[in-house]
C-alpha cells in the first residue's frame, strides 16, 4: 500500500472545496434569494411571522447544504470509486485499515471527524505529516486510510 501525501491530499482537499462550493452556487443561490425577497416583501407588510419564517428558512437552507456536504462526501468515498472527485483526480482512495472498501456509516464517522480534526487550527489534519501511515486524525477514529491508487 502507498499512503497518499499530505501534498496530493491537500490538493484533493481544495478540489472538493471548489466542487461544492461551484454547486452551493447553483442550487442554494436561486433558493436563498427567492426565500430573502418574499421574507423582505413580508417583513415590508409589517407581517410579524415573516421574520419568524424568514429566520427558519434560513436555518433550512443552511441544514440543507450541509446535509449535501456530508452526502457529498460519504457517498462518494464509500461507493465504488471509493473517492470523492477531487481525490480521484489527485488519484487517491479511501479504504478501511486492510484495504477494502468503507461504508457509508464508516464514511459518515470520517466525514465528522474531521470537524475534530479542524479544531485547534487544523492540527488533527497537520498530524498526518507525522504518522506512519500518514494518518489524519480523522482517519484514526475512524479507521481509514488514504491511498494512491
Amino acid at each position: 500500500m502507498r499512503y497518499a501525501g499530505f501534498g496530493r491530499r491537500l490538493a484533493a482537499h481544495v478540489i472538493d472545496h471548489v466542487i461544492v462550493a461551484v454547486a452551493a452556487v447553483l442550487v442554494l443561490a436561486p433558493v436563498t434569494g427567492a426565500t430573502l425577497l418574499f421574507g423582505v416583501i413580508e417583513t415590508v407588510r409589517e407581517s410579524p411571522t415573516a421574520l419568524i419564517g424568514l429566520v427558519f428558512s434560513a436555518i433550512g437552507i443552511v441544514a440543507a447544504a450541509a446535509a449535501g456536504v456530508w452526502v457529498y462526501a460519504a457517498g462518494f468515498e464509500s461507493s465504488s470509486w471509493q473517492a470523492t472527485p477531487g481525490k480521484r483526480l489527485m488519484g487517491l482512495i479511501v479504504t478501511d485499515e486492510q484495504g477494502r472498501r468503507i461504508t457509508f456509516s464508516r464514511a459518515s464517522v470520517r466525514y465528522f471527524a474531521k470537524w475534530i480534526s479542524a479544531l485547534a487550527l487544523y492540527l488533527g489534519y497537520i498530524i498526518a505529516l507525522f504518522t506512519a501511515r500518514k494518518q489524519a486524525l480523522h482517519d484514526l477514529l475512524a479507521s481509514t486510510l488514504v491511498l494512491e491508487r
